[in-house]
């Protein structure tokens, strides 16, 4: 089976709190959950980069609710491409933490500059294979 993979990025706004995030979470893998999508957050300094992964319809519909959140703004995708397996096929959503998105080689010049707002779509898509890959290591 086909799916669909969208990675984004935005700027938190000034109606964002850090208590946000735990609401966020909790919406979206009740959310997720019920249009069978998958993913991770990540959220470095003032930037969220977020990889979802299902069916087209359900992918284009999520990011229609997530582009009218007005916790965030300055929304770009990424990349948009397709897989034939899930990358975080047991996360409905799950946020990485920056300690993790340090360790990735195709991420750190734009961490070290602050740049992540405009990471590049092959390195977007490196970067979510290799916190997959990280994870999965962690899990075994």
């Amino acid at each position: 089976m086909a799916y669909e993979q969208l990675i984004y990025t935005s700027q938190i706004s000034p109606q964002f709190s850090y208590e946000d995030i735990g609401n966020i979470m909790i919406s979206a893998n009740y959310n997720n959950a019920q249009r069978n999508i998958t993913g991770a957050l990540c959220l470095f300094n003032q930037t969220f980069i977020q990889y979802l992964e299902g069916n087209c319809q359900n992918i284009n519909s999520l990011f229609q609710v997530i582009s009218k959140d007005k916790r965030h703004d300055e929304i770009q995708i990424r990349y948009y491409g397709q897989c034939t397996e899930r990358l975080f096929e047991h996360w409905k959503m799950n946020q990485i933490k920056p300690e993790i998105l340090q360790e990735i080689n195709c991420l750190s010049n734009y961490i070290l500059t602050d740049q992540v707002s405009v990471i590049s779509p092959e390195d977007a898509i490196k970067t979510f294979q290799a916190i997959s890959t990280i994870i999965k290591s962690d899990h075994e």
